[in-house]
């Protein structure tokens, strides 16, 4: 097996970060992150189907490398140790939720690498809005899907992020990314077509700014590329 997302997922992990996977499924990021030279982790889930998979995926590393394998459910039982955590594959309201109910926890953390499924501006609004800022960013595409990815480390006196910030990324706006105009190019293509369909007046009202801030920013992203 092999998956793209989780490869750029691990790209953000340092070789002496001890490393914990939240909703780890099957341990493959675990084995990108040994890949890297990662040799301390802790996996955690809260289903013991995939973590026994995990389990057996991984036992060929148990005498490389020190993994605690943790049936839980989110940072609850997260070992004090640990520096980064990954949390990938679930929607953004989950994520948000799983950092809500530790936050003093996900505010001593050196890096938060967060991959949401779903509700991904709602994810950035609410780190921006609990101090942490957003130090980097990735947009990955596997199987006809996009993803991207969000790093993160609390910093307290960071300022909010603008509305356009939280919808298309601080850092991914910076980057001239093709996946990246796909992604909105697309988004913005989806808008038009439901707008010529019969909806409510807050429903329109809200594609209609939607659709309005996609028209700046692509148009702002062609005014840069003629000025190159």
């Amino acid at each position: 097996m092999d998956s793209k997302r989780l490869k750029t997922v691990s790209s953000f992990l340092r070789e002496n970060d001890y490393f914990a996977d939240i909703g780890c499924d099957h341990g493959l990021l675990a084995l990108y992150a040994f890949e890297l030279g990662i040799r301390r982790m802790q996996l955690i889930d809260n289903k013991e189907g995939p973590l026994n998979q995990a389990k057996t995926n991984l036992a060929h590393l148990a005498d490389q490398c020190d993994i605690t394998f943790t049936l839980s459910d989110g940072l609850t039982s997260l070992k004090p140790d640990i520096e980064v955590i990954a949390i990938c594959g679930m929607g953004g309201k989950l994520i948000s939720d799983i950092l809500k109910r530790d936050l003093e926890k996900a505010k001593s953390l050196k890096r938060l690498i967060l991959q949401p499924n779903t509700q991904i501006p709602d994810v950035r609004k609410f780190l921006s809005s609990a101090g942490f800022a957003i130090i980097d960013e990735a947009i990955v595409k596997e199987k006809r899907k996009i993803y991207e990815i969000i790093v993160a480390r609390y910093q307290d006196t960071y300022g909010q992020l603008s509305k356009e910030d939280c919808y298309f990324g601080p850092r991914l706006r910076t980057v001239r990314s093709l996946l990246f105009l796909e992604k909105h190019q697309k988004r913005l293509a989806q808008i038009n077509k439901i707008l010529n369909e019969p909806l409510s007046a807050n429903r329109y009202r809200e594609l209609f700014q939607e659709k309005t801030m996609l028209e700046r920013e692509l148009t702002s992203l062609k005014e840069i590329e003629n000025e190159s």
